[in-house]
């Protein structure tokens, strides 16, 4: 970590103390409760934390520097300019990157014209690429749709075939003819790139599904799979490696897909039989034909031998025998996405409902439930005290944006009482006007959003208060996008991955 022994605070008799290693943990746990304020931008609380032990001495200086380095987020051309030109100027900078994250970044300005985007040389396939050359122990390759047209052949033939380290890559949003023509002639050297285990096509619409199948032939290690939205075809799922291990798989909106070529592939296919997989998502629109009827998706459920934390099944033909099999198999499961599927609300208790096993106890440990469209729950049945308090362990629903909007206009909560016990809240929250959930008030889901936003100061030193508001914890099950990142300090939950931003939020909180 650090080597020398000048890397030793100095106090001011002379004498060492303290370890820098021991500094540089101290400080490494103060920059992860900055960065538990999640109701803030990545930029503010690194900001923050900058200020407040850059200057103190060059031991903190040091250390500083290695901690920010690690985690590299880009919002505009400048950003990552300045940053460029640090890694060119002092080597050893780059060698601290462990994430290159494009989420949040955007060269879209105030009164700035398309041509001259173009011209904004900060932010291109040069550039980018001499950035990759400079960061050699590189992990997470975090791309966007506002750098798409900039992924030009050589730099992700670099990203392919020269990276050493790089685990996880995430294409998300990149689409459109030259992002396509580039990827068509992109050439993975054989044995392929077996340190990449996680991979993001997430609404990468307009690549062919050749270049599909010629990506992922190539990826030995696989394990975390996006697919949403693609041109992906259940010849090419086939083609996956034998030697992958695939723990996530979201083949939402993939419309190539054919019935019988599909349900042999989670049967039959070694990536999905090895009882890895804990995270599936096969929503559909349910206005077109469906990959999989009721007959289909129940011959489905009853041959995966899977032990799933989260499930989405929204949009096909989901039957109550489908949801009695789903309680009774797969029970860790924590997410479970039915919107757009019609049950009453009889039949929804009844699934929520905690059966009692031998020992007595409950095993229901469903955390997150998606009735979004369910035309049975209304503003009325909301009413019914054993709906929503039916599980001890589901602190979050998802409803449509009309029944999130009624509760919010009698005041956005809903309190139920029982004899002396404390009263149970439900809070409305939403996205923004696309999603909308109610959710339990607790110690892991606070409702903190009427302080976002307000400036607090210390009434007696007249200094300005930083406080940690954390988002509620029940987001992490509802993001439709699988997290390719383990966060700025890489402990993201192994499952549910890190609370995305940017585009990435976008994509990951659509319908």
């Amino acid at each position: 970590m650090i080597e020398s022994t000048e890397d030793l605070v100095l106090v001011s008799n002379g004498k060492y103390q303290f370890p820098a290693e021991i500094i540089f943990k101290i400080l490494e746990f103060q920059f992860h409760q900055l960065l538990q304020n999640t109701t803030s931008p990545i930029s503010r609380n690194t900001q923050y934390f900058l200020r407040s032990n850059l200057p103190v001495c060059k031991v903190f200086y040091r250390c500083v520097v290695k901690i920010v380095y690690r985690y590299c987020v880009f919002k505009t051309p400048h950003t990552f300019d300045n940053f460029l030109h640090s890694i060119m100027n002092r080597e050893r900078l780059g060698e601290y990157v462990k994430v290159l994250d494009f989420q949040e970044f955007t060269s879209i300005g105030l009164g700035r014209t398309g041509k001259m985007n173009k011209e904004i040389q900060m932010v291109t396939s040069t550039t980018i690429l001499e950035c990759l050359k400079r960061t050699p122990n590189l992990v997470e390759f975090l791309a966007s749709e506002n750098i798409k047209d900039d992924l030009d052949t050589t730099l992700l033939e670099y990203l392919f075939n020269e990276t050493k380290h790089l685990r996880a890559v995430d294409f998300c949003g990149c689409s459109g003819e030259i992002f396509g023509s580039n990827f068509a002639n992109v050439i993975i050297k054989k044995p392929g790139m077996e340190n990449i285990t996680d991979l993001s096509f997430h609404d990468c619409t307009d690549l062919p599904s050749w270049v599909l199948e010629k990506v992922l032939i190539n990826l030995p290690n696989l394990k975390k799979l996006d697919l949403t939205h693609t041109q992906i075809t259940s010849k090419n799922l086939q083609k996956i490696p034998h030697s992958a291990q695939l723990t996530h798989l979201n083949l939402s909106y993939c419309i190539q897909l054919t019935t019988r070529e599909l349900i042999s592939f989670f049967i039959n296919h070694p990536a999905v039989t090895g009882h890895h997989l804990v995270w599936l998502s096969l929503q559909c629109d349910n206005s077109t034909n469906t990959t999989l009827s009721n007959n289909q998706l129940t011959f489905l459920l009853k041959m995966l031998d899977c032990d799933f934390h989260y499930l989405n099944l929204g949009g096909l033909d989901v039957s109550n025998e489908n949801l009695t099999l789903i309680k009774k198999k797969f029970v860790n499961l924590k997410s479970l996405g039915l919107a757009n599927c019609d049950f009453n609300q009889q039949q929804i208790i009844e699934l929520l409902s905690p059966p009692l096993n031998d020992d007595g106890e409950y095993y229901q440990k469903l955390c997150f439930l998606d009735l979004t469209n369910n035309r049975s729950i209304t503003r009325w049945t909301m009413d019914n005290p054993a709906f929503l308090n039916c599980s001890s362990s589901l602190v979050a629903f998802e409803f449509n944006m009309k029944l999130i909007t009624d509760i919010e206009s009698i005041g956005g909560q809903l309190i139920y009482r029982k004899g002396s016990a404390k009263p149970v809240i439900w809070k409305t929250f939403d996205s923004g006007g696309r999603r909308g959930w109610l959710f339990k008030v607790g110690p892991l889901n606070e409702d903190n959003t009427s302080r976002i936003g307000i400036i607090e100061y210390d009434i007696e030193t007249g200094e300005k208060i930083f406080p940690i508001l954390k988002l509620p914890d029940f987001l992490k099950y509802v993001n439709k996008k699988i997290s390719m990142s383990r966060g700025v300090l890489g402990t993201a939950d192994e499952t549910f991955g890190d609370i995305e931003r940017g585009i990435y939020k976008y994509y990951g909180m659509k319908m």
